[in-house]
């Protein structure tokens, strides 16, 4: 992750991260969609993402801290499981995030962070929904067709219509839950929505 000024990047956020790459490396490689990059990526990864919508969304300092946690921490539970993997990187959370010097209280606002990521989707507070939108930014980028095949490739569906009707579904379904994400992404998401009805040959 790029350093500046405006990033909530204390000592133990940077052990955070150096620990979430230590354990990254060992995410089996089918992965193709959740690998380190979807975390780490210095510009578009979920962690510079949450950072980025903070400061927009202008939140605390100290909440901001949090939310990078949670991004840094919130797709531990692939390490184990592919499916209902959240409650795992929670616990996962829980157990890394002490030895840092995080309050039992942080621990628990960064596990249901974590957990808030699970779909369907249902923060229940701003910093959930900060991650939440920072978890499926690719949504509304340029990329986005490049990363929902990287997906499909990695939950294994063949068929490729099929597989775009669904990512119709999802994006129809799906609202951004921050204003900053919907100024950012709301016009692009329009746009691939757009694309995938030219694929599947219109509106389903």
């Amino acid at each position: 992750m790029k350093l500046n000024t405006e990033t909530a990047y204390t000592e133990r956020l940077k052990k955070v991260e150096e620990q979430t790459r230590e354990l990254l490396v060992r995410l089996p490689p089918i992965l193709l969609y959740h690998h380190s990059g979807h975390t780490l990526d210095s510009e578009l990864g979920v962690a510079s993402m949450a950072n980025k919508i903070s400061l927009l969304e202008k939140i605390s300092y100290q909440e901001r801290e949090l939310i990078v946690t949670a991004a840094y921490l919130h797709d531990l539970g692939y390490l184990e499981q592919h499916h209902k993997n959240e409650a795992i990187g929670a616990r996962m959370a829980g157990e890394i995030l002490p030895g840092f010097g995080y309050t039992a209280n942080e621990i628990t606002e960064v596990g249901n962070m974590i957990l808030a990521t699970e779909v369907p989707t249902n923060p229940k507070n701003h910093l959930q929904e900060i991650l939440c939108d920072a978890d499926v930014d690719n949504l509304g980028r340029d990329d986005f067709f490049v990363q929902n095949e990287n997906l499909r490739r990695e939950i294994g569906i063949e068929n490729k219509i099929a597989w775009y009707k669904g990512s119709i579904h999802f994006l129809e379904g799906h609202r951004f839950y921050t204003p900053s994400s919907r100024a950012l992404r709301d016009e692009g998401k329009l746009r691939n929505l757009q694309e995938l009805y030219a694929l599947v040959g219109g509106r389903i």
